[in-house]
């Protein structure tokens, strides 16, 4: 379920023009890793890896962007995060 939701995020977002961390136009077959997001159009949203609670776990998820503190939205790997910061999208 989780992975279809990400999936149609990503085509709504590929109908668009968006820009990544270090990348300025990102295509369907780009990849990300830690440190890099994925910005949607309006600069609303923002897809990433992020680090729940201060701790040394990872997750994907989409939070917005034009808020003072992290406020997430959408989790891929809620229960399963990664314990390094070597995974990639």
């Amino acid at each position: 379920m989780c992975l279809h939701l990400l999936l149609l995020f990503l085509l709504v977002i590929t109908a668009a023009t968006f820009s990544t961390a270090q990348v300025n136009d990102a295509t369907t077959f780009q990849s990300i890793t830690y440190g890099e997001t994925i910005i949607s159009d309006g600069g609303t949203f923002e897809l990433g890896f992020f680090s729940p609670d201060a701790s040394n776990k990872r997750c994907v998820g989409i939070w917005y962007k034009k808020t003072s503190d992290m406020t997430v939205v959408w989790v891929a790997n809620r229960d399963i995060p990664l314990a390094a910061s070597s995974g990639v999208l």
